[in-house]
């Protein structure tokens, strides 16, 4: 075989064994990653529920445009981390991420936060100020509660968000900006929409692609992964050395409804290792008594006897019905009452109602003549 000839050869074998060898390095690569997001969580959103992984997919596909996304979920669910992680994942994740709570800024304040203002603007403004939108050039821009946006300023926005460039307050000049934007809210803007207190022109134009973040009660299968990557975190900070739960405390925590959601578990395993004596495992009995009672009274309905004497017979449906219903709400309201010692926040929050709708039940069953003694 000429020399020529056996290099090629040599070369080829080579080149084939390295290419194997590459493929085979990607797929750890990619098995070692999953891993990872499985122990630390992807972007440090922990879950791995069907609805989650559909979720930290739906991130991916997402990343690589600059279209605008409006994420939606209750209170406590982590649609910050979701943002964050948007923008981690996008060609922007070397420029800066931009955070503005609209809840938390006033209308006027807001607007000068946003878009900035000249000397002179109004007074107080001694010299120019940078907008944040301007400064968050090249990258990406959350702005939470947007439902909380005053309607002077949605219209301004929407502006901004048609034209591509902003105008300081006080100031003549078009300022162009490359910004992608992220929304969040955790109301229904829908609903906002149709009773005019949200422009329906700003929705269309902020929810291109809608990420709706499911609640802690709908994703169950997560709840031990987040409370044990908790006991992990307060471990370090509290230098303590829990391993995990027994049997019992981990049902409890599976059937409690959490409608703080992640937030509020955080918080519960943050209390439980600071005040009670917990040794290598948390027990049942250092879980805290309003998510210890919680979950059994959530199934009281299933207790209550749904009968009536013969002698009734035939009776009718619809006042029946009305009177068994009366019974499992006195059985399901009284239980909770019981458990929180008369505190109506507190049996609200246990039963994952908002104290309002308790009292309004409460005022019903006294109305059926179940006076509040009863319950």
């Amino acid at each position: 075989m000429p020399r020529n000839t056996a290099v090629s050869y040599d070369s080829a074998i080579m080149h084939s064994q390295l290419s194997l060898e590459a493929k085979s390095l990607k797929t750890e690569v990619e098995a070692l990653k999953e891993k990872e997001n499985k122990l630390l969580g992807f972007h440090d959103i922990i879950g791995n529920s069907s609805k989650m992984l559909d979720i930290f997919q739906m991130i991916k596909d997402v990343a690589r445009h600059d279209t605008s996304v409006l994420i939606q979920g209750e209170s406590g669910t982590g649609k910050e981390l979701i943002a964050r992680a948007i923008h981690r994942q996008s060609t922007r994740k070397s420029k800066h991420f931009v955070e503005v709570n609209c809840a938390a800024i006033p209308g006027t304040l807001l607007e000068s936060e946003l878009f900035g203002y000249e000397a002179g603007a109004f007074t107080d403004a001694r010299k120019r100020k940078i907008g944040l939108i301007e400064y968050a050039n090249g990258g990406t821009f959350l702005l939470d509660e947007i439902g909380e946006m005053n309607p002077s300023i949605q219209a301004k926005f929407l502006r901004l968000l048609e034209d591509n460039h902003i105008r300081r307050l006080g100031g003549t000049e078009n300022i162009p900006f490359d910004v992608r934007f992220i929304f969040s809210t955790n109301k229904d803007l829908s609903r906002m929409v149709s009773e005019g207190t949200f422009r329906e022109d700003l929705f269309y134009r902020i929810s291109v692609v809608p990420i709706i973040i499911p609640p802690l009660r709908d994703r169950i299968e997560d709840i031990m992964s987040l409370a044990y990557h908790y006991i992990g975190e307060f471990n370090t900070k509290l230098n303590k050395n829990v391993k995990g739960f027994t049997t019992d405390a981990e049902k409890i925590l599976k059937r409690y409804r959490w409608p703080g959601n992640v937030r509020e578990l955080k918080n519960i395993i943050e209390r439980i290792m600071i005040l009670q004596s917990v040794g290598t495992l948390i027990a049942s009995d250092n879980i805290p008594a309003e998510i210890r009672v919680a979950a059994p009274h959530t199934q009281a309905m299933h207790t209550v006897k749904l009968s009536y004497p013969d002698s009734l017979y035939p009776a009718d449906y619809r006042s029946t019905i009305d009177e068994l219903t009366n019974r499992i709400k006195q059985k399901i309201l009284g239980k909770a009452l019981e458990a929180n010692r008369g505190n109506k926040a507190a049996a609200a929050r246990q039963l994952g109602i908002s104290r309002y709708t308790l009292i309004r039940e409460l005022r019903k069953l006294k109305n059926n003549n179940l006076s509040d003694d009863a319950i």
